[in-house]
């Protein structure tokens, strides 16, 4: 079985609007050390704008 056949029912335990959704971000749950530092710059950039607001 192939990633891009997995697929969630609404209304089950691990579905979500878009959790079915393809796209470049498919891979993510396969390599997540791919995606850290772009949301940890994310992350600390929503905090400073949280902290001078």
């Amino acid at each position: 079985m192939e990633a891009y056949e997995i697929t969630h029912i609404e209304g089950s335990t691990h579905w979500m609007p878009g959790a079915n959704d393809a796209g470049r971000t498919a891979w993510v749950s396969h390599e997540p050390d791919a995606v850290l530092d772009p949301v940890k710059d994310f992350l600390a950039q929503v905090l400073r704008e949280r902290r001078n607001a």
